[in-house]
């Protein structure tokens, strides 16, 4: 019998559940059969693959124009760009947000750190290159 006095689950709620559920599964992929590994790499890496290479050429071709564009009105004289203006601002704002953030070291791993992670994720990282690759001939 259905009860008519059931609200449904609004999508938001179905959406935040199933990026749990995944999320989950994600994070414990490491304890997964070695196959199931190298799959979810590959699957990743076809997706991302497949769709760097589409979207790339749209980027460039907006990048590209970009550049065109701010030369030509930087020749022109329509924009003066002050180099040293605009290194001394990009040196402030990331002062501030070091300060804001609290970083006190590079953002970098150290090699130690680097060499646990990629051994713990070696299965996952082939298949993810892999169909990376797959996914780049795809396209």
């Amino acid at each position: 019998m259905v009860d008519l006095n059931r609200r449904p689950e609004s999508t938001s709620s179905l959406v935040m559940g199933w990026f749990d559920d995944f999320m989950r599964y994600f994070r414990n992929i490491q304890k997964k059969p070695i196959p199931v590994q190298i799959g979810v790499g590959a699957t990743g890496g076809w997706i991302s693959g497949y769709f760097f290479t589409k979207g790339s050429k749209v980027f460039a071709i907006i990048v590209g124009t970009s550049l065109l564009l701010l030369q030509f009105f930087n020749y022109r004289g329509y924009i003066k760009f002050r180099r040293n203006q605009l290194q001394q601002d990009l040196d402030d704002i990331s002062d501030r947000i070091k300060k804001e953030l609290g970083i006190r070291r590079q953002g970098l791993p150290n090699g130690a750190e680097l060499d646990d992670f990629i051994n713990r994720n070696a299965y996952l990282f082939s298949g993810f290159v892999a169909g990376n690759l797959i996914g780049y001939g795809m396209a």
